[in-house]
């Protein structure tokens, strides 16, 4: 038997934040410092709506970190912690080994069964794989308890590349081309016209991030498209998990459940390509347990003949395998770089689930309806291409 109860005030939540590390298994994306961080940005706009199951000994076995948001065309819909803008990946129910299904089935209960659940129109959850056990049961769950059913929305793939083996492991598994591109970087640093850097504290970190905000925008200006960084809670959410990730440091768990690990350093790495002096290209990364995420990088477009971001990719590679990881995620999105340097990809999907009320299944089916045409109107190849079993070229705001 499992307990299910509704966290919606920020100090009930700090109160187990040492279970919901533990719960996290050591991904970076679904920790406090990661989503505490967007809600201290995005807060505004939510109300916190966070699901923890707990057993018969009132111990934490799962969690579902949900955050309530209202709009005029869907109602009042239910997000992950951590969407939007900022694009979390690999989202979905934190539970203990073994209590997997059972926490999935307890959520779903809770939230169509429950007098203490207030509410709800449609679920919106982004940054699902189509692999995970645990949520496909809840979907189950939930659909069998609203008579509705799930809209399963492609998203963006996500690519990591295995750097077992060294760089010269890594190499030999790529095309001829990628391997001239990347070697033709490697000169450049061996010439000492190009350095690769990692801030070594938090202070030099906060002062490179502007300098990758800059250049990120002027890539997209370029381009005529807004980025990211014009948001400015979008920045604020950076600078508060990149402090938050400073403090919060690496662990390879050995044993998940009594929370023993081998401690491996910073979880976040700030980096930045300089060429002739001049900052050309940045990239904020974190490490997850052996594997370095790429999460955003920048190019200064002033620096498009000298190809700053290969060369900062090669950087962030480097880096990789300096640390002893055994891959490198770059993490949502289609572009073709990523299958060049030898990168395989995994599906996510975002999911849209009406409440019972035949309102709300209205307001989902008219949601849904805009989006397509949306969808159609403004990127047709791009909305085409997500639904095929061939992942194409594509591009996301943080990148």
């Amino acid at each position: 038997m499992l307990r299910v109860e509704c966290i919606d005030e920020l100090r009930s939540l700090d109160s187990i934040k040492n279970e919901w590390n533990r719960l996290s298994m050591g991904m970076t994306m679904r920790r406090p410092s990661w989503l505490m961080s967007w809600w201290e940005a995005y807060h505004e706009s939510y109300r916190l709506c966070v699901l923890v199951a707990r057993s018969e000994d009132n111990q934490v076995r799962g969690m579902m970190l949900l955050a309530k948001t209202k709009n005029i065309l869907t109602g009042s819909t239910l997000v992950f912690m951590g969407s939007g803008k900022v694009c979390s990946d690999e989202q979905g129910i934190l539970c203990e080994r073994g209590y997997g299904m059972a926490v999935a089935d307890a959520f779903a209960n809770w939230l169509t069964s429950s007098s203490e659940c207030k509410p709800w129109d449609n679920l919106n959850l982004d940054g699902i794989r189509s692999t995970d056990r645990v949520m496909h049961r809840f979907g189950q769950t939930l659909c069998s308890k609203t008579q509705g059913i799930i809209t399963y929305r492609p998203s963006p793939y996500c690519w990591k590349a295995s750097l077992e083996g060294g760089m010269e492991t890594y190499f030999s598994r790529l095309s001829k081309r990628a391997r001239k591109i990347l070697q033709n970087a490697s000169t450049e640093f061996k010439t000492g016209r190009s350095q690769f850097h990692v801030a070594q504290s938090l202070d030099e970190a906060q002062l490179l991030l502007p300098q990758i905000s800059r250049i990120h925008q002027l890539r997209w200006k370029e381009r005529g498209i807004d980025g990211c960084f014009t948001e400015k809670k979008f920045t604020t959410f950076l600078e508060k998990a990149t402090a938050a990730l400073w403090d919060d440091p690496c662990t390879l768990q050995q044993d998940v459940s009594n929370g023993i690990g081998l401690t491996l350093g910073n979880r976040v790495h700030i980096a930045t390509l300089q060429i002739s002096g001049q900052t050309a290209a940045g990239a904020i990364c974190f490490r997850d347990r052996n594997s370095l995420s790429v999460y955003l990088t920048g190019m200064n477009p002033e620096f498009a003949d000298s190809k700053p971001g290969w060369q900062l990719l090669y950087g962030c590679i480097g880096h990789a395998i300096s640390l002893q990881c055994d891959s490198i995620d770059f993490l949502r999105g289609d572009e073709e770089y990523k299958r060049r340097l030898g990168a395989t990809p995994s599906m996510q999907q975002r999911w849209v689930v009406p409440s019972r009320r035949w309102l709300s299944k209205l307001r989902v089916a008219t949601y849904l309806a805009a989006s397509e045409v949306k969808s159609w109107w403004q990127t047709p190849t791009i909305a085409t291409a997500t639904t095929s079993a061939t992942p194409t070229a594509n591009s996301t705001d943080r990148t």
